[in-house]
């Protein structure tokens, strides 16, 4: 919230100024932090401005990172439109853009929730080694809890390996509060499912990994989504 706020002002600095580009800058982070706080109406509203005037600025890296936040924010209140501020990425950025890798994970959610476990398989496949390549270890254990809370409905083992795999990565790491949420909510449907101790055992499993056995076990993960088998 602090961050969000921040960002605001620093928006309206740079408006003041009659720097646009920063301006939009400033308010798609603003979006992004507004996200993790929970506060996901804010967010909506940040990143449909960071948008408007990424346009007028007339950059594609710009519009790209509004989009996909505004994509983030609308995943649980409005998929229709998330799914085309999602696409909208898709269409406009760059092979590799880092911005990518948001709206395909928004996209995994939401083809899963939907049923369609191939297209959801497909775009997890896409964000996860994006995030790989661009080595940021933060959006890596993100990205790695969020195939576990994506796998948890078809395969407990899995998902109690991936949770591990995220937990190694930053060690108690902040999460959105969404996330958070949905981190919770699988621990407690694993430790139903799982026989005592198993959900630790299997977590320490996935904490030993290395890069080879991790990313094995990602596509094991994305063969489950797929329904091709672990």
């Amino acid at each position: 919230a602090e961050g969000a706020a921040g960002c605001v002002e620093g928006a309206a600095v740079a408006h003041d100024k009659g720097d646009t580009a920063a301006e939009s800058f400033l308010l798609g982070t603003a979006a992004i932090y507004r996200i993790a706080e929970g506060d996901e109406r804010a967010a909506v509203s940040s990143a449909e401005r960071a948008r408007e005037l990424a346009h007028e600025v007339g950059s594609r890296s710009l519009w790209a990172r509004a989009a996909g936040a505004l994509a983030s924010a609308l995943q649980d209140p409005d998929a229709s439109a998330a799914g085309i501020a999602a696409h909208e990425v898709l269409d406009i950025a760059q092979p590799g853009d880092f911005h990518l890798n948001l709206p395909h994970r928004v996209l995994a959610t939401l083809a899963w929730r939907a049923g369609d476990r191939a297209t959801a398989a497909a775009h997890e496949r896409a964000a996860v080694y994006l995030i790989r390549d661009q080595g940021d270890r933060y959006v890596q254990a993100a990205s790695m809890r969020q195939l576990a809370v994506l796998v948890g409905d078809v395969d407990a083992l899995l998902a109690a390996e991936l949770l591990g795999i995220a937990s190694v990565l930053v060690p108690e790491m902040r999460v959105i509060k969404r996330d958070e949420i949905a981190d919770e909510r699988l621990r407690a449907a694993l430790a139903e499912q799982l026989v005592a101790g198993e959900l630790d055992a299997r977590m320490a499993q996935g904490g030993r990994l290395d890069v080879r056995g991790i990313y094995a076990t990602v596509e094991r993960t994305l063969r489950a989504m797929a329904g091709d088998g672990a």
